[in-house]
């Protein structure tokens, strides 16, 4: 993934929208190996709890939220 101009790679927290299934569980996935803080935010909350295990499983730190 590309960063962001003018932005240092290696962010300490990322904010994903969606993260209950598809392409935001997948970002969820992919950002909890390098170490980040994750806050998860998505609409079902029984998938949403179950990629913040996978996360944690990672070495994430997660938090999340259930909202639509």
């Amino acid at each position: 993934m590309q960063s962001l101009p003018g932005r240092k790679r290696g962010a300490s927290r990322i904010l994903v929208t969606g993260a209950s299934s598809g392409i935001g569980a997948a970002l969820a996935r992919h950002y909890a190996g390098s170490g980040r803080r994750l806050m998860l935010w998505g609409r079902d909350r029984t998938r949403l709890d179950s990629v913040a295990a996978e996360c944690r499983a990672l070495g994430a730190q997660v938090a999340t939220r259930s909202i639509d």
